[in-house]
């Protein structure tokens, strides 16, 4: 999308008013870029008791790849997509799947959903459960948060990632990375990003790197909900209307929906659907610039009509 602004002069050179317009491509696609879809959801935790088990994660990962995938995807030329759910979202795939995005180009863009179990020890560090979490660590996690540090993140059958497993991928991609958490207490992850130290800030936010876009399902003491008479996390949902149906969460009424008006229709629809209970937190940083998804359906049908 470009802003003109035009100022017109007559032979006095008095300038008139300035006349502001905003300009998008209908099909602005970057032949040479990809696009990196990465759905990572966990249900069934096959180690844990039943009352640590979640319902749709692993189809709400279906649910907004495929939303992204058929609404955005029209901006690259092309698309790679890996979905990973339940007894598939081991570490070593886990890995495997961000080990790819290393070689992203700067054009490229990462669309990053991980959805299922997160954890925040005492000292704030946030951890993501795996597929392959055991009782052994359960009852770690359980009896003090502060056992978690002691425990094995080296190991590959480690059934837990922390943040600086994310870190490791993020300092090294030069392409653009949309990631969304919708983990209980996964907000403690997006704290920092927001307020990182100096070592995190300098290689999550190199001159190199193309921009982290986080953006959370709840606030660092919220849960994430799920609904049954949805099949779906609320988070999840609100995402995938605003993507398949662009209308309702075209705020500027301009005919296309852009990452920003994502944002603020799914903060506005959750918090109220949720009775206040649950709000999504954005984490973004000013050198991560709007970014343009899909058109709404007017919008496509004028297109259509030229």
């Amino acid at each position: 999308m470009n802003n003109i602004t035009v100022i017109g002069f007559d032979k006095n050179r008095m300038s008139s008013n300035p006349v502001h317009r905003n300009f998008t491509a209908s099909r602005h696609i970057k032949k040479n870029s990809t696009l990196h879809i990465i759905g990572i959801g966990v249900s069934k935790y096959k180690n844990l008791p039943k009352s640590f088990q979640l319902q749709y994660a692993h189809s709400d990962v279906n649910k907004l790849s495929l939303a992204f995938e058929q609404k955005f995807r029209h901006n690259f030329g092309s698309v790679k997509k890996t979905i990973l759910a339940n007894s598939k979202a081991t570490r070593k795939e886990i890995k495997k799947a961000f080990d790819s995005l290393k070689n992203m180009k700067k054009s490229d863009v990462a669309v990053i959903h991980l959805a299922g179990h997160g954890i925040r020890s005492k000292n704030n560090n946030f951890y993501f459960l795996t597929s392959e979490i055991t009782d052994t660590q359960y009852r770690k996690i359980t009896d003090s948060f502060d056992a978690v540090e002691t425990l094995d993140f080296s190991n590959e059958q480690s059934g837990m990632i922390n943040w600086s497993f994310f870190e490791e991928v993020f300092s090294t991609t030069k392409g653009q990375i949309l990631l969304f958490l919708d983990a209980c207490h996964s907000a403690d992850l997006v704290r920092e990003t927001i307020t990182p130290n100096t070592e995190l800030a300098n290689r999550l936010f190199s001159q190199d790197n193309g921009g982290v876009f986080v953006f959370s399902a709840s606030k660092g003491r919220q849960t994430a909900l799920e609904y049954s008479e949805l099949g779906s996390g609320l988070f999840t949902d609100s995402i995938v209307s605003a993507l398949t149906k662009p209308n309702i969460a075209d705020v500027n009424e301009d005919g296309y929906l852009d990452l920003m008006e994502l944002v603020t229709f799914v903060v506005a629809d959750v918090k109220k659907r949720s009775d206040q209970s649950q709000t999504p937190w954005l984490s973004k940083k000013t050198m991560f610039g709007n970014i343009l998804l899909t058109t709404t359906d007017q919008k496509s049908s004028e297109n259509k009509d030229k």
